[in-house]
Protein backbone atom coordinates (compact mmCIF):
# COMPACT_ATOMS: atom_id res chain seq x y z
CA UNK A 1 0.00 0.00 0.00
CA UNK A 2 1.36 3.08 -0.68
CA UNK A 3 1.25 6.40 1.37
CA UNK A 4 -0.99 9.02 0.41
CA UNK A 5 -0.09 12.58 0.72
CA UNK A 6 -2.59 15.11 0.64
CA UNK A 7 -1.65 18.96 -0.45
CA UNK A 8 -0.25 20.02 3.13
CA UNK A 9 2.15 17.28 2.80
CA UNK A 10 3.20 17.89 -0.66
CA UNK A 11 4.36 21.35 0.38
CA UNK A 12 6.00 19.98 3.12
CA UNK A 13 8.05 17.63 1.34
CA UNK A 14 8.86 20.15 -1.53
CA UNK A 15 10.30 22.42 1.06
CA UNK A 16 12.35 20.45 2.88
CA UNK A 17 13.62 18.90 -0.14
CA UNK A 18 14.48 22.70 -1.76
CA UNK A 19 16.45 23.68 1.64
CA UNK A 20 17.89 20.19 2.34
CA UNK A 21 17.87 18.34 -0.94
CA UNK A 22 18.30 14.54 -0.02
CA UNK A 23 20.51 14.82 3.23
CA UNK A 24 18.83 13.28 5.96
CA UNK A 25 16.17 15.40 7.81
CA UNK A 26 14.83 15.50 11.26
CA UNK A 27 11.32 15.75 10.89
CA UNK A 28 10.44 16.77 14.13
CA UNK A 29 12.30 20.05 13.65
CA UNK A 30 10.02 20.57 11.20
CA UNK A 31 6.69 19.60 13.34
CA UNK A 32 6.48 22.72 15.53
CA UNK A 33 6.01 25.08 12.21
CA UNK A 34 3.85 22.53 10.71
CA UNK A 35 0.76 21.68 12.03
CA UNK A 36 -1.38 20.83 8.69
CA UNK A 37 2.17 18.09 8.81
CA UNK A 38 1.85 17.25 12.51
CA UNK A 39 -2.22 16.41 11.50
CA UNK A 40 -1.55 14.16 8.40
CA UNK A 41 1.53 12.19 10.81
CA UNK A 42 -1.26 11.50 13.46
CA UNK A 43 -4.23 10.84 10.79
CA UNK A 44 -0.79 8.36 9.29
CA UNK A 45 -0.15 7.43 12.92
CA UNK A 46 -3.99 6.20 13.09
CA UNK A 47 -3.84 4.12 10.12
CA UNK A 48 -0.85 2.26 10.92
CA UNK A 49 -1.95 1.47 14.09
CA UNK A 50 -5.66 0.38 12.97
CA UNK A 51 -3.82 -2.15 10.39
CA UNK A 52 -1.24 -3.36 13.00
CA UNK A 53 -4.41 -4.24 15.34
CA UNK A 54 -6.25 -5.71 12.10
CA UNK A 55 -2.66 -8.15 11.13
CA UNK A 56 -2.34 -8.75 14.83
CA UNK A 57 -6.09 -10.54 14.69
CA UNK A 58 -5.14 -12.03 11.23
CA UNK A 59 -2.68 -13.74 12.66
CA UNK A 60 -4.35 -15.18 15.26
CA UNK A 61 -6.82 -16.31 13.54
CA UNK A 62 -4.66 -18.32 11.42
CA UNK A 63 -2.94 -19.68 14.18
CA UNK A 64 -5.09 -22.38 15.49
CA UNK A 65 -4.23 -22.65 19.41
CA UNK A 66 -4.36 -26.35 18.80
CA UNK A 67 -6.85 -28.68 18.08
CA UNK A 68 -9.65 -29.55 20.77
CA UNK A 69 -11.97 -32.31 20.51
CA UNK A 70 -15.39 -31.63 21.16
CA UNK A 71 -17.36 -34.19 19.96
CA UNK A 72 -20.30 -34.56 18.05
CA UNK A 73 -21.84 -31.09 16.40
CA UNK A 74 -24.35 -29.61 18.10
CA UNK A 75 -26.11 -26.68 17.22
CA UNK A 76 -26.32 -24.56 20.39
CA UNK A 77 -22.30 -24.86 21.30
CA UNK A 78 -20.29 -22.53 19.69
CA UNK A 79 -16.91 -23.56 18.53
CA UNK A 80 -13.25 -21.84 18.61
CA UNK A 81 -10.89 -21.95 15.99
CA UNK A 82 -9.11 -25.33 16.68
CA UNK A 83 -11.91 -27.67 17.36
CA UNK A 84 -12.97 -30.37 16.10
CA UNK A 85 -16.10 -32.21 15.68
CA UNK A 86 -18.00 -35.26 14.07
CA UNK A 87 -20.86 -34.74 11.90
CA UNK A 88 -22.54 -37.53 10.04
CA UNK A 89 -19.34 -39.49 10.51
CA UNK A 90 -16.88 -36.97 9.06
CA UNK A 91 -14.15 -34.79 11.04
CA UNK A 92 -14.21 -31.58 10.69
CA UNK A 93 -11.72 -29.01 12.05
CA UNK A 94 -12.80 -25.37 12.88
CA UNK A 95 -11.07 -23.09 11.58
CA UNK A 96 -12.43 -19.55 13.21
CA UNK A 97 -15.38 -19.23 16.13
CA UNK A 98 -18.48 -20.25 14.48
CA UNK A 99 -22.04 -22.36 15.25
CA UNK A 100 -22.33 -23.09 11.50
CA UNK A 101 -22.99 -26.51 10.87
CA UNK A 102 -20.25 -28.31 8.73
CA UNK A 103 -19.60 -28.17 5.89
CA UNK A 104 -19.23 -24.17 5.78
CA UNK A 105 -16.57 -22.00 5.36
CA UNK A 106 -15.49 -22.08 8.74
CA UNK A 107 -14.52 -26.04 8.79
CA UNK A 108 -11.50 -28.05 7.07
CA UNK A 109 -12.77 -31.65 6.32
CA UNK A 110 -10.46 -33.80 7.97
CA UNK A 111 -11.99 -36.87 7.60
CA UNK A 112 -14.47 -38.17 5.10
CA UNK A 113 -17.58 -40.76 6.07
CA UNK A 114 -16.88 -44.15 4.75
CA UNK A 115 -17.70 -47.66 5.58
CA UNK A 116 -17.20 -48.86 8.83
CA UNK A 117 -14.12 -50.53 9.23
CA UNK A 118 -14.13 -54.10 10.27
Amino acid sequence: MALELDDDDRALVARVLAKHGTKPVLWKDYLPQEEATLEALVRHKARIVALEERLTLLEQQKAAPGCRWEGVYRPEHRYSAGSLVTDQGSLWLCTRTTDARPPSPDHVLIVKRGQVAE
